[in-house]
């Protein structure tokens, strides 16, 4: 669901997923921009794509969600 939201193959998804990905910051192959101002690295990307489903799953309805700091996303300050 997190790779449709952000318009990415599911496979390059699974690659930054849960994985330290060593590249140099200039290197634009690693980065998929929401804005061309703007580079966000795809680590965060997958991260704030995965937060919003958890979001979604959560205001859908009783879900159990183990890992992806899903106790930090889903706290209400």
């Amino acid at each position: 669901m997190a790779a449709d939201d952000i318009n990415i193959a599911e496979e390059a998804f699974q690659h930054y997923d849960e994985h330290i990905v060593e590249h140099s910051p200039l290197d634009r192959q690693f980065y998929h921009a929401f804005s061309d101002v703007y580079k966000v690295p795809m680590s965060d990307q997958i991260f704030v794509a995965q937060s919003n489903v958890i979001r979604r799953l959560a205001d859908h309805g009783p879900c159990i969600i183990v890992g992806r700091c899903a106790d930090m996303i889903l706290r209400t300050v």
